[in-house]
């Protein structure tokens, strides 16, 4: 690997030293990104934490120029950045760790009822979710 590939993985690591009492890493969003674009309201409901902890992990991602988006509206979708040439080389070992990680394929497979329900109605869900709350 060369120096920018290292780089993105100290971040990613980093990024995974950061789980205190959370259940998400940058791995399984890269796993969901690398499945398909997702919005932001998407992410944040699959890892089942708050908006703005999906965010920081999002930013941690970009920030690494792992992860890019683009606005819609007001929508905001991820994806990955594959305009950068390093990144075949962690999805290659990611692919790898994801066929070893039984539960994450579990999850990454609730991913189709979630993206099955579109942006607005989704985010309307995770409205009344805090209000009950």
């Amino acid at each position: 690997m060369n120096d920018v590939d290292m780089d993105k993985m100290i971040d990613l690591v980093e990024m995974a030293n950061m789980r205190v009492n959370l259940f998400i890493d940058g791995i399984d969003v890269v796993s969901l990104l690398k499945r398909e674009e997702l919005c932001a309201c998407q992410i944040h409901e699959w890892l089942g934490v708050s908006g703005a902890t999906a965010s920081n992990h999002l930013n941690i991602l970009m920030k690494a120029n792992i992860v890019k988006n683009r606005k819609e509206g007001r929508w905001v979708h991820y994806s990955l950045n594959r305009e950068d040439k390093g990144i075949d080389a962690l999805l290659v070992w990611m692919e790898q760790e994801i066929a070893r990680d039984l539960e994450l394929a579990d999850d990454l497979n609730r991913l189709d009822g979630i993206t099955a329900c579109p942006p607005d109605q989704l985010r309307k869900k995770q409205r009344v979710k805090i209000v009950s709350l």
